[in-house]
């Protein structure tokens, strides 16, 4: 079977064992059950975890933005995964290369205490990721981490997965971080999540995208929202490639302001690339990298508040 998937990064089809709800308690209460932590580091700017796959320590990075999950063919390769006859995947990358890729099972995988598997996840590479003596192995997209709530600790070193009752009316509460956590809405495409974002003022639409090492702006939306052609290519900039291996030039131009809910942060310095998708931007890692952040995918809400290190004074 080939199975078509668009998103930011890659796609997958998966099998997952969630854990099971009450529903009678569901109805006076609102309970948050943890399932389960795993180590969580930022490296260069790739959100990386800790996990087991059928029982050896790898990396992987964490990746909002993806409608599904990967593995790398060396990964692959060496842990002697067998290719799924049933499954193919067309991957198709953020600057919109498509390539139609083979299935590998994975018997289970662990995230700390918390077990999944078996799954079916399509090979794929990435152009640059870091080289650690526990080696970085593949992605896990949306399809694994939109059946939590996930609170993203980076200063702590800790990716949390909670399973929320969402059939409570009482479940519709944040989560209790004090007076200055914000909350904003998300609103689901497939398994990934979006946000209303302004930059210099406009509003635009942005795709929560830990797997992003920065916040990118479209060239196109760049264009449209004020910043001159002649000054935007004269910025600093490079060349980079997604996993589709389709190279695109990227700038980096200092804005006026970027707002998510009430937060707004003055001149900051945005990368402006090519983008083949339904957003305006992505919000990578160097949003996250400064705050405490708990994707609701249950609740479609996103709640964040600034590290205290991090407050503007």
């Amino acid at each position: 079977m080939k199975k078509t998937l668009i998103f930011c990064f890659f796609s997958l089809f998966i099998l997952l064992h969630s854990a099971a709800s009450n529903d009678v308690q569901a109805q006076t209460s609102c309970d948050y059950e943890k399932l389960g932590q795993a180590s969580l580091k930022d490296v260069g700017g790739f959100l990386l975890v800790t996990v087991s796959i059928n029982g050896h320590p790898f990396n992987m990075v964490v990746d909002t933005g993806s409608e599904g999950s990967l593995i790398f063919p060396e990964g692959a390769k060496l842990l002697n995964l067998p290719i799924d006859p049933n499954r193919q995947t067309v991957v198709q990358g953020p600057r919109g290369g498509q390539e139609l890729v083979k299935n590998v099972f994975i018997r289970q995988m662990k995230l700390g205490q918390l077990t999944i598997g078996p799954l079916s996840v399509p090979l794929g590479n990435l152009p640059t990721y870091p080289k650690l003596d526990i080696p970085v192995i593949g992605l896990i997209g949306g399809d694994i981490l939109s059946h939590f709530d996930l609170d993203f600790n980076i200063k702590s070193g800790i990716l949390s997965f909670w399973h929320i009752e969402s059939n409570s009316m009482l479940c519709h509460v944040p989560p209790f971080w004090g007076d200055e956590m914000q909350s904003v809405a998300l609103k689901m495409i497939g398994h990934r999540p979006f946000v209303t974002v302004k930059v210099d003022g406009k509003p635009l639409v942005a795709l929560l995208d830990s797997g992003a090492r920065s916040r990118i702006v479209s060239f196109e939306t760049a264009i449209k929202i004020g910043v001159p052609y002649h000054v935007l290519t004269k910025d600093p900039g490079g060349i980079a490639s997604g996993v589709d291996m389709r190279s695109s030039r990227y700038y980096w131009h200092k804005f006026k302001t970027f707002q998510l809910g009430q937060d707004i942060e003055h001149n900051p310095i945005l990368t402006v690339s090519q983008l083949y998708d339904s957003m305006n931007m992505l919000i990578g890692s160097d949003w996250f990298a400064s705050r405490h952040v708990w994707v609701s995918y249950s609740r479609q809400k996103l709640y964040f508040m600034n590290n205290p290190a991090d407050k503007k004074k």
